[in-house]
C-alpha cells in the first residue's frame, strides 16, 4: 500500500518550497548588482550563507580557497560537491579581482556549482536544524564553529 509521509518528511518538503522562496528574495535584491563577475560573487556568497547556516562560518583571515578546503571537510562534503566548491571559491576568487568582465561559461560553472554545494549541505543538516534555521534566517554563527 501507500506509505503515509512522515512528519520530518513533511517538514522538509515544507522547507525545501519555502526557504528558496524567501532566499530568493534576498538573492534578488544581491542580484541587482550588475554584470557577471556580481553575479558569480553573489553565487559565492548565498554558497556561504547555507555552509553558515550549517554551523560552517567564514572566518575573517581565511581566503574563499582556504574556506573551501576546510569547508568542504567540515561538512563532510562527498567528492563532487567538494569540488563544486572549490571551484566556485575560485572562480569567485577570480571575479573579485578581475579588472575585464567574466566568460558566460564561469558565469554559468559558478551557478551550478553552488546549487550542488547548497543541495549537498541542505540535504546533510537535519530537519531540526533546518527549521529552526528557517524560522531565524539570519545565519548562525556561533563562535564555537571553529
Amino acid at each position: 500500500g501507500m506509505k503515509a509521509v512522515s512528519y520530518p518528511e513533511y517538514v522538509a518538503v515544507l522547507w525545501a518550497a519555502i526557504v528558496p522562496y524567501l532566499q530568493g528574495r534576498r538573492r534578488r535584491a544581491r542580484r541587482k548588482a550588475p554584470g557577471a563577475a556580481a553575479s558569480v560573487l553573489a553565487d559565492w556568497a548565498d554558497t556561504v550563507e547555507v555552509l553558515a547556516a550549517a554551523g560552517i562560518g567564514r572566518r575573517p583571515s581565511e581566503t574563499m580557497t582556504e574556506f573551501a578546503g576546510r569547508a568542504a571537510k567540515s561538512a563532510g562534503l562527498q567528492p563532487d560537491p567538494s569540488r563544486a566548491l572549490r571551484a566556485l571559491a575560485k572562480d569567485a576568487a577570480y571575479a573579485a579581482y578581475a579588472s575585464t568582465d567574466l566568460p558566460a561559461e564561469v558565469v554559468e560553472r559558478s551557478a551550478s556549482s553552488a546549487r550542488e554545494v547548497q543541495t549537498a549541505v541542505l540535504d546533510q543538516v537535519s530537519v531540526t536544524e533546518r527549521v529552526t534555521w528557517w524560522l531565524d534566517p539570519r545565519p548562525v554563527l556561533s563562535p564555537s564553529s571553529a
